[in-house]
């Protein structure tokens, strides 16, 4: 290995090429109980490869490697949100004409379970998005699409109704806390966000009713949903109400783009009938 690195370290993209293909053969070795022996040596090897890959201008063939090989690792030491990340990078840098019609229902399937599993991944818009989901068609995994869109709009009713189907699969089944707290998240910020901009206080009576918890735990995931920076607010403990003021941004699906074009339109209903009071209120000072 030493004497091909010396062989190529001048040129950037032949190490990076060289790094991950070992990392690559690296993964594929396996212990009698499954796990890879050499995990660690493909660590410090992507780690290298990063800091190459840092140094590049543009986007060429290393970079789609880099992230494959990147997330494969990320996916064998069960960190979600970094194979999420990963993944979808690797995604952006190739075509997915190209992939094998056998690849793209397991890429696919994989993406979804990791923005199920992240801990910090509450946008699912850029995977709802693209159009790798839809390998899972017509499969025996096609409930998993209709799974992340209940999630995308916080649907908790949705979610209730797929748990036969994602009951079955061992990581969605062994993270069911998980998912119940992070359904509940969504809806709150769904909730938010179907507020009118003239009405954003909550009552907990409202929360407790629409993400389905205990009143004493309503007080928590409002402040769940602060710490996250999913939504900015504050607390009214008189009131028994939260007050929003900000939902954090999201890619949007129809139906919530529907509920946006009705919001837009009933604020272009109060901005022209505030017009209208302020020309009636003009002619009256003026006449008098």
């Amino acid at each position: 290995m030493l004497t091909i690195q010396n062989a190529i370290k001048s040129n950037a993209e032949a190490e990076i090429l060289c790094f991950t293909g070992i990392a690559g053969l690296y993964l594929k070795s396996r212990e009698p109980n499954g796990g890879c022996p050499m995990i660690n040596k493909v660590k410090t090897l992507l780690e290298e490869a990063q800091e190459k890959l840092d140094s590049l201008q543009g986007v060429s063939i290393v970079h789609s490697e880099f992230y494959k090989i990147s997330s494969t690792y990320f996916r064998e030491i069960e960190d979600y949100s970094s194979y999420y990340r990963e993944a979808l990078r690797y995604l952006g840098c190739v075509d997915t004409d190209s992939m094998s019609e056998s690849e793209k229902p397991i890429q696919a399937f994989c993406l979804g379970l990791a923005a199920l599993l992240g801990e910090d991944i509450y946008n699912f818009g850029e995977l709802l998005a693209h159009p790798i989901l839809d390998s899972l068609q017509n499969t025996t995994e096609s409930w998993l699409v209709d799974f992340l869109f209940a999630f995308n709009r916080g649907d908790i009713q949705r979610f209730e109704l797929l748990r036969p189907s994602w009951s079955k699969q061992d990581d969605l089944r062994n993270n069911t806390v998980l998912l119940e707290r992070k359904i509940r998240l969504l809806c709150l910020l769904e909730l938010a966000f179907a507020r009118p901009p003239t009405d954003r206080k909550i009552s907990f009576e409202e929360i407790r009713r629409v993400c389905r918890v205990d009143m004493k735990e309503v007080e928590h995931l409002f402040m769940k949903a602060l710490s996250k920076g999913l939504i900015k607010g504050y607390i009214d403990e008189v009131e028994r109400s939260g007050y929003v003021s900000w939902v954090q941004p999201r890619v949007l699906d129809r139906q919530q783009i529907e509920k946006m074009s009705s919001k837009i339109s009933q604020w272009c209903k109060d901005v022209e009938n505030v017009g209208h009071f302020i020309e009636n209120r003009a002619q009256e000072i003026l006449i008098q």
